[in-house]
């Protein structure tokens, strides 16, 4: 994909949760909010437990173009994001 610009509906990654409840929760609340999101591996830390599933939290993920406004809202839900937005925030202007 050299050369290539990235779509602003391509779909990028937003944070891994901690498990499939808080996977769960974000979705609820980016969706009720329009923010379409994919939650790769949330049925994964169910199935191998907290121990194993560790290695394959679930993993969050909305629109390029949904990244900053996601990310706040994510970061009220999760504060330990809250630094990715700031630093987010600033490289955006």
């Amino acid at each position: 994909h050299s050369g290539m610009t990235a779509s602003p509906d391509e779909f990028v990654m937003l944070c891994e949760a901690r498990d499939s409840a808080e996977a769960a929760l974000l979705r609820a609340s980016l969706e009720s909010r329009g923010i379409p999101t994919f939650v790769h591996g949330e049925f994964t830390h169910n199935v191998f437990g907290s121990f194993h599933g560790a290695a394959m939290r679930p993993r969050v993920f909305v629109p390029r173009k949904a990244l900053l406004p996601a990310l706040t809202l994510a970061a009220e839900l999760i504060p330990d994001l809250r630094p990715w937005l700031e630093e987010l925030s600033a490289r955006s202007g």
